[in-house]
């Protein structure tokens, strides 16, 4: 289990899991793809700060995005740990046009798709952290083994996405206070372009410094032009 939630009282965290779930769906149909992953992820942002401020879990996350709910709103406007216009973005939100307000909406269902099934639900919604310690793992030899059996419909890339990212983000810091890691870190990347479009290319300028070994398999070659 992995609570993607806890941790997120750091805007910062919150942040970045938030980009990286949204970069995991492809924001199709809508005028500007751009503009949309932009306004999606910094929404997704204050509901997962929120959520984190208040001891909530994704399920409080998704639901509040399913019914438009203020809740989150007041929770960062009253908490003291808040951050600085974190409850100004939600209420932006939620006053948009409908027509706006449902064209970011599309991406923040899409990016939380995963929510719908009950298994990977429960999975995301431990009490604490979740058992994935992952300081301790990247400590020990141990393997961990991310699996999805159809990627076009799946919708777990963007928590594929999300916890790679962290994993990664938790290996650079790491290395960078203790040095390379060692034992370093191996990351079997297969199917990458489709199951977890993580951004190996920028990735990969940094990863051997770190004591990360990264590994990327993908049918062609345009298939890693087109992704990246």
């Amino acid at each position: 289990t992995w609570n993607p939630v806890h941790g997120c009282q750091d805007p910062a965290t919150a942040a970045r899991r938030a980009g990286y779930m949204v970069e995991g769906v492809t924001a199709r149909g809508l005028d500007d793809a751009s503009f949309w992953q932009d306004q999606a992820s910094m929404t997704l942002s204050a509901l997962l700060h929120a959520a984190g401020l208040a001891g909530g879990s994704m399920r409080d996350v998704y639901r509040w995005v399913l019914d438009d709910d203020p809740q989150p709103a007041h929770i960062l406007a009253s908490h003291p740990g808040a951050a600085e216009f974190a409850a100004s973005m939600i209420q932006k939100y939620l006053s948009l046009p409908d027509r706006t307000r449902a064209g970011i909406s599309t991406t923040l269902t899409a990016a939380l798709r995963f929510m719908q099934d009950p298994v990977i639900a429960e999975a995301l919604s431990p009490p604490g952290a979740g058992t994935l310690d992952i300081p301790a793992f990247l400590a020990s030899r141990d393997t961990l083994f991310l699996v999805v059996a159809d990627a076009a419909q799946s919708p777990v890339p963007p928590v594929f996405t999300a916890l790679l990212a962290e994993i990664a983000f938790t290996a650079r810091t790491t290395s960078r206070v203790a040095g390379r890691l060692d034992p370093p870190l191996t990351m079997v990347l297969d199917e990458i372009a489709n199951t977890a479009p993580v951004p190996v290319s920028s990735w990969a300028t940094w990863a051997a410094g770190s004591g990360i070994r990264l590994h990327v398999y993908t049918q062609s070659y345009a298939q890693l032009v087109t992704r990246w």
